[in-house]
């Protein structure tokens, strides 16, 4: 199935180049057209973009999320044969955290050696952010994960548990924020129901003009009971939710 996959790759690029020779939009003669890919082992996200040879012109680019892979991108084209000197220009883009915790742009701008390509022949190109920060390219149309993945890291990003509890607090701090406003709604109704009912009616009335249509108006008592019953369902639905985040934690 694997080595199905890749012929089926082969069999694509070369229509890519039928396609690119016969509208014009590249040529393609000097090489061949590959998808490209970036993978993010590390904590911070990043963008690259490829440049065109001998320019500062972007030919293909994306963002990659902490300890994630992209997407698929069309194309840069890579020469026919492997060569020794064979580099490509990446300007890349770093986002990491100052000691106030405020996020920072990195730019740089590399030219990275291109490894010895996989059966003589270019495959899909790939653009690694490494643990430590450095980055890499690889050529292959085997992905990370596969056996025949020529490449230094061996599978695909795998979250830090650091990571994974910045994320989770983040959650808990979401649901810490829903929970405390059930109680300030709770208690406002309690303490004065008639501007809390006055500004729930306000607010139906501009984002969900149906959804109270079968009561009077602000002052009704089913309203304000109605009011009383959603406002505790969420409060015990948050606070259930809460409570397990902080179980599940890692």
């Amino acid at each position: 199935m694997l080595q199905t996959y890749v012929e089926l790759l082969r069999l694509a690029r070369r229509a890519i180049i039928v396609v690119f020779s016969v509208g014009g939009i590249a040529a393609c003669s000097d090489g061949t057209a590959v998808s490209v890919h970036g993978v993010n082992y590390t904590a911070q996200a990043f963008s690259y973009q490829l440049l065109k040879p001998g320019s500062e012109i972007a030919e293909v680019g994306e963002t990659i999320s902490p300890f994630s892979a992209g997407g698929i991108v069309c194309c840069y084209v890579l020469p026919d044969k492997w060569r020794p000197d064979l580099k490509v220009r990446v300007r890349t883009t770093v986002w990491e955290k100052d000691v106030q915790g405020e996020l920072i742009e990195k730019v740089a701008l590399s030219d990275i050696q291109v490894p010895r390509f996989q059966n003589g022949e270019p495959g899909e190109l790939w653009v690694l952010r490494h643990p430590r920060g450095d980055f890499s390219l690889v050529s292959s149309d085997f992905q990370p994960n596969s056996p025949k993945w020529p490449g230094s890291i061996r599978g695909w990003p795998v979250p830090s548990l650091a990571y994974q509890q910045e994320r989770w607090d983040l959650l808990i701090k979401h649901e810490e924020g829903y929970v405390e406003l059930a109680n300030e709604l709770i208690q406002e109704l309690s303490s004065n129901p008639e501007k809390r009912a006055r500004e729930a009616w306000e607010f139906a009335e501009k984002n969900g003009p149906n959804e109270y249509k079968a009561y009077s108006g602000p002052e009704d008592p089913r309203f304000r009971a109605k009011l009383k019953v959603e406002y505790e369902s969420m409060l015990k639905d948050r606070t259930a939710k809460l409570m397990q985040l902080k179980k599940e934690r890692p």
